[in-house]
């Protein structure tokens, strides 16, 4: 990264945008492009989850709508808590479950897996395409499953994005070869906006 430093927050769904959301780089997730993810993982409600990139806390809200219990998260806009600076040493975590800023994605599972191990991913699809990451990040560690998601997220605007979307998980405890297959986000796939009720208040 040479000395530009790098911050944790939300990735950038449109490089001309203006609005102050779009500054921020604060893209909410859906909680349909959640649903899928938790039908194939099937996760006990103990298991503790860090959202390292809140943002909103829309992820969080789904997974406490879920039924899942032991949830922490943090965000450089809404907390101050920046990723990159937050020390390994007694912060440790069943799953890093997120949606990273995509720039700097590869960074974001790099340091995840320190914290966890497991870890899953909500990213562009480009990501799997780069024959960096398939000489370096892919084949040094290699993901357990590889989720393509059959629908495109609606944004704001009415849109629908630009690029798909993929949940990318990596399971320090899988051995095997990586596993594709393809969830359906089915429901509640437009952007939210704003804050998910009762997460940061």
């Amino acid at each position: 990264m040479g000395e530009q430093k790098m911050r944790a927050s939300k990735a950038l769904y449109s490089h001309g945008a203006t609005t102050e959301r779009h500054v921020r780089d604060d893209y909410p997730t859906p909680p349909g492009f959640v649903r899928p993810l938790l039908e194939q993982l099937q996760l006990d409600p103990s298991t503790s989850i860090w959202d390292p990139c809140a943002g909103g806390g829309h992820l969080i809200r789904c997974l406490a709508d879920e039924g899942f219990t032991e949830l922490w998260f943090d965000d450089l806009h809404y907390n101050d808590t920046d990723f990159f600076e937050v020390p390994v040493e007694g912060r440790s975590y069943d799953w890093v479950i997120t949606n990273p800023p995509y720039k700097h994605a590869e960074a974001f599972v790099r340091k995840s897996l320190l914290h966890a191990p497991r870890v899953a991913m909500l990213l562009n699809s480009a990501f799997l395409e780069s024959v960096g990451r398939a000489e370096g990040l892919f084949a040094e560690c290699p993901p357990s499953h590889i989720y393509m998601c059959a629908r495109r997220m609606r944004l704001v605007e009415g849109n629908s994005s630009a690029f798909s979307h993929v949940w990318v998980v990596w399971d320090n405890a899988y051995e095997g070869s990586t596993q594709f297959s393809w969830v359906v986000p089915t429901t509640d796939i437009q952007m939210p906006t704003g804050q998910a009720e009762g997460v940061w208040e």
